[in-house]
């Protein structure tokens, strides 16, 4: 881990590669997932040959949610180390999503409209599209008993 950690600090000194995507275009080199109206741009592309997480993933991502009007409504830098670990399956359908077209190492902002987000739940950020900057860390898929049903039962499980 603390190699993968070395490697992508690395590979971040790069730069930013600046690519603008809809979801009508396909992710380069990424699954068949599609990506519904969900803007992104590639901030830093991680292994280009490396796998993609699933629903059935455990992901460690570091992240930063704001609102158009640029309020932060949640940050991984607040916490611990700045990380958060977390099984894909149960977050809002956009994050989701995302997090399965991306790699190891991949930075990555994203536009989530609010049908994709939270068209009604927690005051702050119901019925607002969400631009969040996602790193992801590292994943790992989950046992079956881990893993939701919920989310096995889905169409478009790989």
């Amino acid at each position: 881990m603390r190699a993968l950690l070395a490697a992508i600090l690395l590979i971040g000194l790069a730069g930013p590669v600046q690519v603008w995507a809809r979801a009508d275009e396909p992710v380069p080199g990424g699954p068949t997932i599609t990506l519904p109206a969900i803007a992104y741009q590639v901030l830093h592309q991680g292994d280009p040959t490396g796998s993609h997480p699933t629903r059935d993933s455990a992901v460690k991502v570091r992240y930063k949610g704001t609102l158009a009007d640029g309020t932060v409504f949640v940050d991984t830098a607040a916490r611990g180390d700045g990380t958060e670990i977390f099984p894909l399956g149960g977050r809002i359908p956009g994050f989701v999503a995302v997090l399965q077209a991306m790699r190891r190492g991949d930075r990555w902002r994203v536009t989530v409209p609010v049908a994709f987000a939270y068209p009604v739940g927690p005051k702050a950020v119901a019925g607002k599209d969400l631009i969040f900057d996602i790193e992801l860390i590292d994943f790992a898929e989950l046992p079956p008993p881990m893993q939701s049903p919920l989310m096995r039962a889905l169409p478009g499980k790989e």
